[in-house]
């Protein structure tokens, strides 16, 4: 739909990291992440465990200006959960 993600125009999703830190045990990234051509930087904190990298980061979106929707129909903040294999 294209009040959302636009996905004719933009049809991916791209985060790059620029800087990883660890900060007591904890790792952290920080990168740029493009939705429907709005780009944002942003820092999470990621685990990495025999050889999977897994985290859990929250996104208000309109930060990218997707959905135009009223917040009682649909939350302003996404949940997101990962896991990535390191091959």
């Amino acid at each position: 739909q294209k009040d959302f993600f636009n996905v004719a125009e933009y049809p991916e999703i791209v985060f790059s990291s620029n800087e990883i830190t660890k900060e007591n045990n904890q790792f952290w990234v920080n990168g740029l992440l493009m939705i429907a051509g709005t780009t944002n930087n942003i820092k999470f904190p990621f685990q990495l465990k025999d050889g999977n990298i897994t985290g859990k980061l929250s996104l208000d979106r309109n930060d990218f200006k997707v959905g135009k929707i009223p917040s009682f129909i649909a939350s302003n903040i996404v949940n997101i959960t990962f896991n990535c294999l390191i091959s």
